[in-house]
């Protein structure tokens, strides 16, 4: 069940990306910050 929210998830970025090809910087920098705060939230639990 989490593979496909996960593939559905990728599905919809690249059907994006496709529709719209400027716009990949503004998705990378979206899924920097993305991992950033993933990763805070890890480091914050784990202390």
């Amino acid at each position: 069940m989490i593979k496909a929210i996960i593939f559905m998830g990728l599905g919809a970025l690249i059907f994006y990306l496709y529709q719209n090809p400027g716009e990949m910087t503004s998705v990378i920098d979206q899924g920097k910050a993305l991992i950033n705060q993933g990763a805070s939230i890890v480091q914050e639990n784990t202390q």
